[in-house]
């Protein structure tokens, strides 16, 4: 296998991945901010915050994540016309006597 195509399965794989995260963090139930006593809010809910933090923190991972699997992807790309160029470079080279 090129390296080319390891380098996508690889930068597929990271974007999968970072798109599940983010997905995920969309799932997470974020409680009420306030705790309220007959409708009058008396604290904040410490369950919020960590929740808040948790679906934030998923959610910018994820975004780190599917960056780094993009810039993965051109990174291939790159590779890919490089072993295209060179193979005809080669092709075109006449034989040696």
């Amino acid at each position: 296998m090129k390296e080319w195509q390891q380098n996508h399965i690889g930068s597929t794989v990271v974007i999968i991945s970072g798109i599940c995260l983010m997905l995920w963090a969309n799932t997470i139930e974020i409680p009420q901010a306030y705790r309220t006593f007959f409708g009058i809010p008396y604290e904040v809910n410490p369950e919020y915050r960590f929740a808040f933090f948790e679906v934030m923190g998923a959610l910018l991972v994820g975004v780190l994540i599917i960056g780094v699997g993009l810039g993965l992807l051109s990174n291939t790309y790159s590779i890919y016309r490089l072993e295209k160029k060179l193979a005809s470079e080669k092709a075109s080279l006449p034989p040696l006597p």
